[in-house]
């Protein structure tokens, strides 16, 4: 019977991106009119926000900028914040055209010098490095059957994942906060910080229903001017995200990213700054996924003629996990010699790597500590204290060679002073993204028989006598002498392929 070669397109997902790549941060920073003039720099931040990732061919930008802000202190010893934006454009070259591409970007500030040129100017020069992962899709080409000719057929199962599809939505939430009862009027606001994270995700058919909360932490000076005060706010927000193709079988990552924010002192009803305007632009970013498998020849041989194959290389990716996970850090700190007490303290964080071992998915991370304080003088100073921490999640399934496409977010920052020079900080992480599995392999992509070259038999032959091996497998055993798997199996009365013990086996000849 002539051959008949079975070939399947299937589609896999694969890395067609993933490097670091350097952005310089140059500013020449002019304080706005508003703005008191500056005795003492403090300290300069920045933060990265990406508004926009665009793939042309084989092309992608990504475009955002660096919010920078500088802190100092004014000629009556008072900090100060003055904000600006420094927009920045990356293009970087893709391997080939990518189909369906699906980006994630990252950044972390390597640097950050800041130099007063005088009382209304200042010169800032630093750089970060950029994190790009760029998951494509492509169709691979299998022999997934064969008939005829005498071929014998291994074949495997390989999980993998594809994805359904990426969406997002940008809206803006726009509040009125009061800042409490018993609250002195606002003077002026020092500084912010708005995070925006995932608390709850469902999908129904093509739509992905996500609840999240936003989360907004000051630090200001109020009319009384006798210290700067806090405040929080935690906002419930929620979006509904069209996706086509999404249903309840998928598996979704979906988060959260603030594009921007502006938060103002607002008059009450009695003319004075107790409440806050806040409008916020932030960004919803929903990727989903399906979990599938398919079935491939792996190996083949022919009991009538000689034969051969093609393997060609394969790469798949294949989800493990949707990470949702909050990370508790606690520590006593000792603080410098000359701080006398702490006022403010906040923190950033950013994940730095992530690597198996055993069942658990350890996830590294760094966090800053940044705080304002006061000297033994009594005059605001700066300091900050890098901690590196790592976060496991455990793992069902025995995976390997994983790719982490993680985000680190501070929910909460505290501190309380526990004496001799020491204070007690507690901090949550909000750890979101997706695991995968990085898998290698080769599949058949061409099968053949040479019905000019048969196999070549001894006539006089019907059986031969084997002494197999612990740990042989009976295909290697019927591969080398062109018989059938099925033939020696039954001839043996065996009921699993490898060989736990040595035995001594029948080998029939298939004609």
């Amino acid at each position: 019977m002539e051959l008949k070669v079975i070939k399947e397109s299937v589609t896999v997902n694969e890395v067609v991106y993933d490097s670091f790549t350097e952005l310089p941060i140059e500013c020449d920073v002019l304080l706005p009119d508003y703005c008191p003039d500056i005795m003492k720099v403090l300290k300069c931040c920045a933060t990265p926000v990406f508004t926009q990732t665009t793939v042309e061919g084989g092309s992608l930008t990504v475009e955002g900028y660096a919010l920078l802000e500088l802190y100092y202190l004014s000629d009556n010893m008072k900090i100060r914040c003055s904000e600006h934006k420094t927009p920045f454009s990356k293009v970087l070259d893709l391997k080939g055209n990518p189909e369906n591409p699906t980006v994630s970007v990252t950044a972390t500030v390597d640097y950050l010098n800041c130099r007063a040129i005088n009382q209304r100017r200042v010169d800032i020069r630093g750089a970060m490095t950029m994190s790009v992962k760029v998951i494509a899709q492509k169709s691979e080409t299998v022999v997934s059957d064969a008939e005829g000719g005498g071929v014998q057929l291994r074949k495997s199962t390989m999980g993998t994942t594809c994805v359904v599809g990426t969406a997002e939505r940008q809206f803006t939430v726009r509040e009125d906060l009061e800042l409490g009862y018993g609250k002195s009027a606002i003077t002026s606001i020092v500084r912010k910080q708005v995070h925006a994270v995932v608390t709850d995700c469902k999908v129904i058919s093509n739509k992905i229903v996500v609840k999240g909360e936003l989360i907004i932490s000051l630090f200001y000076l109020d009319e009384n001017d006798e210290k700067p005060q806090t405040m929080q706010y935690n906002l419930p927000i929620s979006q509904i995200i069209d996706l086509s193709g999404v249903d309840e079988d998928c598996k979704c990552d979906v988060r959260f990213r603030v594009i921007s924010s502006d938060i103002q002192p607002k008059a009450d009803l009695d003319g004075e700054a107790t409440m806050l305007s806040a409008e916020v632009t932030i960004c919803a970013v929903a990727k989903a996924y399906r979990n599938t498998h398919f079935s491939a020849v792996s190996d083949a041989f022919s009991t009538s003629y000689d034969s051969s194959f093609t393997e060609s290389p394969m790469t798949a990716l294949k989800l493990i996990e949707i990470v949702d996970d909050k990370h508790q850090y606690k520590e006593q700190m000792e603080l410098p010699e000359d701080v006398a007490t702490v006022m403010y303290m906040w923190c950033s964080a950013a994940f730095t790597g992530g690597k198996l071992e055993g069942n658990e998915a350890q996830l590294e991370g760094k966090l800053l500590l940044s705080m304002f304080a006061r000297d033994n003088e009594n005059n605001p100073v700066y300091f900050e204290k890098p901690v590196d921490f790592t976060h496991a999640i455990e793992l069902s399934g025995n995976d390997d060679n994983l790719l982490a496409d993680i985000t680190m977010k501070p929910t909460s920052c505290e501190f309380t002073p526990v004496g001799d020079g020491k204070i007690e900080v507690r901090a949550e992480i909000a750890i979101g993204g997706a695991l995968y599995s990085v898998i290698k392999g080769k599949v058949m992509s061409e099968l053949a028989v040479d019905e000019n070259k048969p196999q070549k038999r001894d006539g006089n032959t019907a059986l031969t006598i084997y002494f197999a091996q612990q740990g042989e497998c009976v295909w290697d055993i019927a591969k080398r002498y062109h018989t059938s798997v099925a033939a020696v199996m039954e001839e043996n009365s065996l009921d699993k392929e490898l060989l736990h013990n040595r035995t001594t086996l029948l080998i029939p000849l298939v004609v």
